[in-house]
């Protein structure tokens, strides 16, 4: 091997380690992440991996030239060592404190089909394959290749639009009027649907929908607003409008966390309101200079996390 074929060699090797490093330090726990990152860590699988399996191509053509006659051979031991090192990253995680994951090898699978898909379309020492494959054969695998990577990564992009929808929205927190909120929602003993506007309510008939909440009998039950648009300063209060359809009143709990949030229960900012028969307009005052009950400020530039919940519902 020439002093050039060496180097090519030694180089490729060197980006390969480097992915499989990359690769093995992006396997975090991602629980306390936002969703999106989740999905786009689980999407960077196919990237790596997929980039890993053509670094693994270009060194098995280098090392083993002249010992395969057929050029698919070495995109064989490409997907093999890719997918290889993709499950054996997911062993190593079993003993330790992350999660290992059957899907991400799927998706080391998907990255190193893709990668290698797309290589061979226009590797020329494939032509004649090509040929002997006929004329749909090119389209039908940049299809497929097309068809995988838009699944890989749909998760991420839907992410993508339900967060760009709610800056766009904001201050209004929700609207209960688009399912790209949905993905914020979370219920206690409690179910959160969108429907029309009971009458009674402001500007009926309406335009758009709200959200109905059928609380479960329990100490506490409603529904929380996750990932809520962070920076509340330029804000000195929350306004919220509720319908209840019952006889007897019902006092409504507003807690707010920050990004601070201990998971003490006096960790967070709470208001108390009395929900009335009918509609009823309720206003909470956000003061950024009154302590919490745990002695630190709100901080509300960067704010997590809204809930609404009922104080008692076990009585009939």
């Amino acid at each position: 091997m020439k002093a050039a074929g060496k180097f090519s060699l030694l180089f490729r090797l060197m980006v390969a380690v480097s992915l499989v490093v990359v690769t093995h330090l992006l396997e975090v726990n991602v629980e306390s992440r936002l969703t999106l990152w989740s999905d786009i860590l689980n999407a960077g699988h196919v990237v790596l991996l997929g980039a890993f399996s053509l670094v693994v191509l270009g060194v098995s053509s280098d090392a083993w030239a002249g010992r395969f006659s057929d050029r698919l051979n070495h995109y064989a031991i490409a997907f093999s060592v890719a997918v290889g090192i993709g499950a054996f990253s997911e062993l190593l995680q079993i003993p330790g404190p992350r999660n290992a994951d059957a899907l991400d090898v799927a998706r080391d699978a998907a990255g190193a089909f893709c990668f290698l898909g797309l290589n061979m379309t226009r590797d020329r020492s494939l032509a004649p394959l090509w040929q002997r494959w006929g004329r749909w054969a090119r389209p039908t695998l940049i299809t497929l290749i097309v068809l995988v990577l838009g699944t890989s990564w749909w998760p991420a992009l839907q992410w993508v639009r339900a967060f760009h929808h709610r800056n766009t929205i904001f201050p209004v927190l929700c609207t209960f009027d688009s399912r790209w909120e949905e993905p914020f929602w979370t219920t206690r003993n409690a179910r959160l649907q969108a429907t029309v506007p009971p009458v009674g309510w402001p500007m009926f008939p309406p335009d758009g929908e709200v959200g109905r909440v059928v609380f479960t009998p329990s100490n506490r039950s409603g529904f929380a607003l996750n990932r809520v648009f962070p920076d509340w300063a330029a804000f000195r209060s929350l306004q919220l409008n509720a319908f209840l359809d019952s006889e007897r009143p019902v006092v409504f709990v507003i807690q707010v966390e920050d990004a601070h949030f201990s998971g003490a229960t006096g960790d967070r900012y709470t208001f108390e309101a009395a929900i009335k028969p009918g509609f009823n307009r309720v206003v909470v005052p956000l003061d950024a200079d009154r302590p919490l009950p745990s002695s630190r400020l709100l901080d509300l530039q960067r704010i997590a996390k809204a809930y609404f919940l009922t104080k008692d519902t076990t009585q009939p």
